[in-house]
């Protein structure tokens, strides 16, 4: 990828916020298209749009083409499990208590996805449900769940209760892909067990990983996540 200057990763002026990997079956290649600016997300970032990368290179050769579009449970976990293995070893290039703070950065993370997903997970659910519900009843709906998954009590927010409505659904993921945020959660599980046998044996953690992430749609959900 570096080689044929696929990484598309410095930050220049008017370039996207964005970050996204993109694959080209016909060269067998991939690319990454990211804004770092310097933030320890910044490494995150990467180490997901590259796990989806590996993820490619590891099924790129199946046969036929169709069996490589990956069942959307499955899609996310190879790029989640590359951001894990990173975080392991990045101590080789920052120092101790940067290396504590983006591991820790990250397990809160994961706590606060999973909760932020219930919440829209049960959100479209309602939404799919009631199909003549109006722009009010939608900001009302999402307000109380926010009471019961977000940190609407923990955190004073007087003045800005104009915003909660708006904040946190208004995004890809909900408006073109119904329902794809569950997939994330389901992702997740699979990414923190193949993280924890790593942890235990690194050799052990990526043979699992590699086998996992070739076999694209070869074998059901199920097995993959058996395998």
């Amino acid at each position: 990828m570096c080689y044929n200057n696929l990484l598309d990763i410095e930050a220049r002026e008017n370039k996207a916020q964005e970050g996204y990997m993109r694959d080209y079956s016909i060269y067998e290649q991939a690319s990454i298209f990211y804004n770092c600016v310097g933030l320890s997300n910044d490494i995150i970032g990467i180490l997901y749009e590259l796990g989806h990368c590996f993820h490619y290179f590891l099924e790129k050769d199946i046969k036929p083409f169709a069996l490589q579009e990956l069942p959307f449970e499955v899609l996310e976990v190879g790029s989640i499990c590359i951001e894990y293995f990173g975080i392991e070893n990045i101590n080789e290039y920052l120092k101790k208590n940067e290396c504590k703070r983006i591991k820790e950065d990250k397990l809160g993370d994961i706590i606060e996805s999973f909760c932020h997903i219930a919440q829209v997970d049960k959100f479209q659910n309602w939404i799919y449900s009631n199909p003549n519900q109006t722009n009010q009843m939608r900001r009302d709906k999402w307000v109380e769940l926010s009471k019961v998954y977000s940190y609407y009590d923990i955190i004073d927010l007087t003045g800005y209760e104009e915003l909660i409505p708006k904040y946190g659904w208004q995004y890809y993921h909900i408006l073109h892909q119904p329902f794809y945020c569950i997939d994330y959660a389901i992702s997740e599980i699979l990414a923190l067990t193949i993280w924890d046998r790593y942890k235990q044996n690194p050799q052990e953690g990526i043979k699992y990983y590699k086998h996992g992430c070739s076999l694209g749609a070869l074998k059901s959900v199920p097995d993959i996540y058996n395998a």
